[in-house]
């Protein structure tokens, strides 16, 4: 049986979003009878604003494994608005091939499927002396097989075959393959069901909120010294949402533990303080500078200095207190002291002042560097 007739059968149901190459897979599956038990929807970001528009936000690089890992969790979210209650599962593929003007790098394609218990990502390498359509067939191959390994079909059995065109990833081409199977948790995070990670029935009396990629010696630093000055174990917090971006997806948060080194931590659906807040009730938060800044700001409320005002009056009512350390910023360090905040805000803060604690590094720094090298 041809493996698009066998995609067909399963319970699940795909949106699809594909740029670059490989695009050829949605007309493929479209031929074939019984596409509408398969394909949700499908897109086609293909221009780069275009591609801008559906993530929300510009990628660092159009083709990518983070690129194709954040194009299928936009389509695992739009495929739930679809179908709430369904079997279903975004895929991304982003894709360089063969083309009539210079580039440098490899030819290269890269597909993810996400789904509420499972990531996955597939690279390949494409070989550069093979023509456009051979390429194109190549990504069109390694994204139905993306499918069958998200509806659970067995490699071995599928063999990355297709009977229709006969062609298959050729295995002296460097192909890879990454995934994670989420424990209940973290699924229960993603779908919704739960607001964080945090089980047991005493909540975190510290948080320390951020990304943590990685967790540098800055941090750790920052939290002996709370722990010192406060007399209790800090949780670190990842927020697996985020305003302007897709959530982190289960890739994302198993590299991030990786990078924990054994610290207490927990996982939330809480972008913001005041999703915080709700979750945490009296926990006291370790911030920097930037951070009580940005808390203060009214853009991320709406641009309404009354939303804001009403959001930390309910940080009020929660009995909250920010742990404030300084933070360079060019040529300055900031410290408390040289926050423009509102009073209210003010009254809810110390300081960690620069004669107490600082430190000069930033995961940002380090990410830079890495990358440079």
């Amino acid at each position: 049986m041809d493996l698009i007739e066998r995609l067909h059968q399963q319970p699940h149901q795909f949106v699809i979003a594909i740029t670059g190459g490989g695009t050829s897979a949605i007309s493929e599956l479209l031929a074939i009878p019984g596409a509408s038990n398969t394909l949700l929807e499908s897109l086609i970001p293909y221009s780069q604003e275009s591609l801008k528009d559906y993530l929300g936000f510009e990628p660092t690089s159009a083709v990518s494994q983070n690129t194709a890992r954040q194009m299928a969790m936009r389509a695992y979210l739009r495929a739930k608005q679809l179908d709430s209650d369904g079997s279903v599962i975004g895929l991304g593929s982003t894709a360089a091939i063969t083309t009539n003007r210079d580039r440098k790098g490899d030819d290269r394609c890269f597909v993810a499927v996400q789904s509420d218990h499972h990531t996955a990502e597939f690279s390949l390498v494409l070989d550069k002396t093979n023509n456009r359509q051979t390429q194109e067939q190549h990504c069109q191959t390694l994204i139905l097989s993306a499918m069958a390994h998200g509806c659970g079909l067995e490699d071995n059995d599928l063999n990355y075959t297709f009977e229709k065109n006969k062609t298959s990833v050729p295995q002296t081409i460097n192909t890879q393959m990454r995934q994670a199977k989420a424990p209940m948790p973290w699924q229960q995070l993603l779908v919704g069901t739960t607001g964080s990670t945090h089980s047991g029935d005493a909540s975190p009396q510290i948080l320390f909120p951020g990304a943590f990629n990685p967790l540098h010696e800055g941090h750790l630093k920052m939290i002996a010294f709370a722990e010192q000055k406060l007399g209790s174990q800090v949780t670190l917090e990842i927020s697996t949402f985020n305003v302007d971006k897709p959530p982190l997806d289960y890739l994302d948060m198993q590299d991030r533990v990786g990078l924990l080194q054994n610290h207490p931590h927990i996982f939330t659906n809480a972008p913001t303080f005041l999703d915080k807040s709700h979750l945490f009730p009296g926990a006291r938060f370790i911030v920097g500078y930037d951070t009580i800044i940005r808390i203060a700001d009214p853009k991320y409320y709406n641009d309404s200095t009354r939303e804001r005002d009403t959001a930390i009056q309910s940080l009020h009512q929660n009995q909250h207190r920010f742990l404030v350390f300084g933070r360079s910023l060019g040529d300055a360090y900031l410290t408390l002291k040289h926050a423009d905040i509102p009073t209210a805000l003010m009254e809810l803060c110390d300081e960690v002042s620069e004669t107490e604690f600082r430190i000069d590094i930033s995961s940002s720094e380090i990410r830079a560097k890495s990358a440079a090298e």
